[in-house]
C-alpha cells in the first residue's frame, strides 16, 4: 500500500474514533441530565452532617454526632433517628411531576413566586455537609391534591412534587425528639440498678449471663432480665411535658416513687425517675429523664415494670452446667461406693468403683436434666443453718469437674471443680438442696 493511502486511512480512523468518543460523551451527558431530571436533588446521605428546618418563626436544628442525631435547637436533646431517616429518604425520592421553567424576570418573576407561595417561603430545609444542594423552599399546594410547589434557592425553576417531604418537615420540634424511654439497645446494657419500694436491686452482666449483686448475690434469670429491659426499651414517650427545672413536686418527681439507672457498654449511664399519675389521665404517669433534662408522660404499664422483687429476677434453674467443660463426674451417695466417671472425647468410662465403659447417653441426660430442672422455692439466702435441711451431711453429692492431664497457659494439670450439687432431707415430696459455690438453699 502506498504511504499516501496509509496516511489517508489513518486520518479516517482517527476522525472516526473522535466521532465515537464525542457521541459517547454526548450520550453520557444526556443520561446524566435525565438522571438529574428524575430527582429534584441528588445527595449521598452519608455526607449529611446536619439539617436546619425553618417553619415560619420556628427553627429546628439537628446535627450528626458519631452514630446518632442530636437536636441543638430549639432545645438540646436526642433526635429521633427514624424520623431523620424518613426525611432523608423523602429528599432522595423527591421527584418532579411537573416543572415550571419560565418564571420571567423582575416583577413578573416575583409575582409568579408569590402565586406559588415561594416568595420569601416560610417553610425551608437546608442540608449541611459535603456536596449538599441549595436550600429547598416549599410553597403552596398545587391544584392536584397531595402535591405542592418546591424550589431550590435562587433557581429559576419551580417543581411540582408529592407532599411526603413537606409533611415531614412541617412536624413540630417534639416530633423530631427521640421518643424512646432509654437510649441503649437491650444487648448493650451491662448493669441496672432498680430503686423500688422494697429496696435496691442491682444486676450486672458477666460475659453473657446476668447476676444479682444486691440485695443478694445470686444467678439472675437471663430471660426475666432481658424481658423487662426489652419492654422498657419498647415503651414510647407519649408526650414531652417540660424541662426539669422549677417545682418538680407538681409531677411527683421531688421524691420519685421508683428510679432505674442503666449503664451501657460504653460506660454511659441513663436514669429514669417515676413520678405521680396524671390528674387528667390515671392511666399515664410522669417520668423524669435527668440526662435529657426533661419530664415526659408515659403509660402506667411502664411504671408497673418496677413492681419487682429479687426473687422475680432470680434464675430458677438448678445450675448452669457447660457440658463441653465437664470431664469428670463424682457421685457420692451415702452408704454406697463412690462413683467416678471420666470422659475421653465423646466416650465415658468408670474410674471407680470399677474400670469399665459407661453409658454416655445416661450421663448426658443427667447433665441436661440438672441444667433444665427448676427450683420449686428458695428457702434461705444463706447457708448457715445446714443441719435444719440435712445439708451438713448430704445424702447425695454430685461434683462436676474439668480435668487436664498436663499444664497449660490457662490452668495447671489436674482436676478443677466446676460445680457441686448437694441434696439433703426430703419431706412431703420435696427435697432440699444447694450448690456449694452459691450461698442459698432451695
Amino acid at each position: 500500500m502506498k504511504p499516501r493511502n496509509t496516511l489517508v486511512l489513518l486520518g479516517v480512523a482517527i476522525a472516526l474514533a473522535g466521532f465515537i468518543f464525542g457521541l459517547d460523551r454526548c450520550s453520557q451527558n444526556t443520561r446524566d441530565r435525565r438522571e438529574r431530571a428524575a430527582h429534584v436533588v441528588e445527595i449521598n446521605r452519608t455526607d449529611v452532617e446536619g439539617l436546619t428546618i425553618q417553619n415560619g418563626s420556628g427553627l429546628i436544628k439537628i446535627r450528626a454526632e458519631s452514630d446518632a442525631w442530636k437536636m441543638v435547637a430549639p432545645r438540646q436533646d436526642d433526635a429521633d433517628a427514624g424520623v431523620i431517616d424518613q426525611l432523608l429518604d423523602a429528599v432522595q425520592n423527591l421527584r418532579p411531576e411537573d416543572v415550571i421553567a419560565e418564571l420571567g424576570k423582575g416583577d413578573k418573576k416575583r409575582q409568579m413566586l408569590k402565586d406559588f407561595g415561594l416568595h420569601k417561603s416560610k417553610l425551608r430545609l437546608k442540608l449541611e455537609g459535603k456536596r449538599m444542594p441549595p436550600e429547598l423552599q416549599f410553597g403552596q399546594d398545587s391544584a392536584v391534591q397531595g402535591r405542592s410547589y418546591v424550589r431550590l434557592a435562587d433557581d429559576d425553576a419551580v417543581y411540582v412534587v408529592a407532599d411526603d417531604l413537606k409533611n415531614i418537615i412541617s412536624k413540630t420540634p417534639d416530633d423530631f425528639r427521640d421518643h424512646r424511654m432509654t437510649p441503649f439497645l437491650t444487648t448493650l446494657i451491662n448493669r441496672a440498678i432498680f430503686q423500688v419500694s422494697g429496696g435496691e436491686i442491682e444486676l450486672a452482666k458477666e460475659q453473657d449471663n446476668w447476676q444479682l449483686v444486691r440485695p443478694i448475690k445470686a444467678r439472675a434469670s437471663n430471660d426475666a432480665v432481658v424481658d423487662i429491659l426489652t419492654k422498657m426499651n419498647q415503651t414510647q414517650i407519649a408526650k414531652f411535658v417540660a424541662d426539669i427545672k422549677g417545682n418538680l413536686g407538681s409531677y411527683g418527681l421531688d421524691s420519685p416513687a421508683d428510679v432505674l439507672t442503666l449503664y451501657g457498654g460504653d460506660g454511659r449511664k441513663f436514669e429514669i425517675e417515676i413520678g405521680g399519675a396524671l390528674p387528667s389521665n390515671p392511666q399515664s404517669v410522669y417520668a423524669g429523664l435527668p440526662e435529657r433534662n426533661t419530664v415526659v408522660e408515659v403509660s402506667k404499664g411502664f411504671a408497673s415494670l418496677f413492681n419487682i422483687t429479687p426473687n422475680d429476677l432470680r434464675d430458677r434453674k438448678i445450675a448452669r452446667l457447660n457440658s463441653d467443660l465437664i470431664d469428670r463426674i463424682t457421685i457420692e451417695n451415702a452408704g454406697q461406693p463412690k462413683i467416678v466417671l471420666a470422659r475421653e472425647e465423646s466416650r465415658w468410662h468408670f474410674l471407680s468403683p470399677v474400670n469399665a465403659p459407661a453409658n454416655a447417653n445416661n450421663i448426658n441426660r443427667l447433665i441436661e436434666e440438672i441444667d433444665d430442672d427448676e427450683v420449686t422455692e428458695f428457702v434461705s439466702d444463706t447457708a448457715i443453718d445446714l443441719p435444719k435441711y440435712g445439708l451438713d451431711q448430704p445424702k447425695l453429692k454430685i461434683t462436676f469437674s474439668s480435668y487436664s492431664s498436663e499444664n497449660t497457659a490457662e490452668s495447671n494439670a489436674g482436676e478443677v471443680v466446676l460445680s457441686t450439687l448437694e441434696f439433703g432431707n426430703s419431706e412431703k415430696e420435696i427435697t432440699y438442696a444447694r450448690l456449694q459455690e452459691e450461698p442459698y438453699i432451695f
